[in-house]
């Protein structure tokens, strides 16, 4: 709502493997997180700038946990399309993930290999090219720092300049509501600067 106030166009592309929609929405992801459902965030970017009051060359992709992954995933895997990206929490390797989600989809590493290799945003770090704004927090339970660790490591060895917010003392969800409240102003200033004419 921040964003909205502030004048931007915001839109919530549901990708196919969320839930809610049954199995036949979800099984597509499996074997290869990601790669379907940046396609479907691409054709529904394509569908807004066909029908909606948007500026295509200022676009940003922007989410939390899963939807981290998939900013990151945007930001490195289709970097002419993306102008800005805020990784919140993100997975960067689901070999770093929590087993009980993740071989629901790619099974075992040791059996799928490749799957696994492919949820690994941080070997395309170095493609790049708009701004990108990282934040996770150190006692995050869920997304371990872990993931942000490697990414940081990646984009530094890529010589790729990069905002970065840590936060000490807060989990995967946001507990203390000056935190979260100043999260997203730090997330809206951001973008208001990075998607500036």
């Amino acid at each position: 709502q921040e964003l909205a106030d502030r004048g931007f166009f915001v839109a919530e592309l549901d990708n196919r493997g969320g839930s809610g929609r049954g199995q036949a929405f979800a099984a597509p992801i499996a074997g290869q997180l990601g790669k379907i459902e940046l396609e479907d965030q691409l054709a529904g970017l394509d569908w807004l700038t066909k029908h909606a009051p948007i500026d295509p060359a200022r676009v940003a992709i922007y989410g939390h946990s899963y939807g981290g992954f998939m900013a990151a995933l945007g930001m490195f895997d289709a970097p002419d399309r993306f102008k800005a990206g805020v990784s919140g929490s993100p997975v960067t390797d689901f070999r770093l993930y929590d087993t009980g989600y993740t071989e629901r989809f790619l099974g075992a590493p040791n059996d799928d290999a490749a799957g696994y290799d492919g949820t690994d945003v941080v070997k395309n770090a170095a493609n790049l090219r708009g701004r990108f704004f990282l934040v996770h927090n150190l006692m995050d339970e869920n997304v371990h720092f872990d993931n942000a660790a490697r990414l940081i490591d990646a984009l530094v060895a890529a010589d790729k300049p990069f905002d970065l917010l840590v936060l000490p003392g807060e989990r995967h969800g946001y507990r203390d509501p000056k935190t979260k409240e100043y999260v997203y102003r730090r997330i809206a200033t951001f973008l208001a600067d990075a998607l500036a004419p």
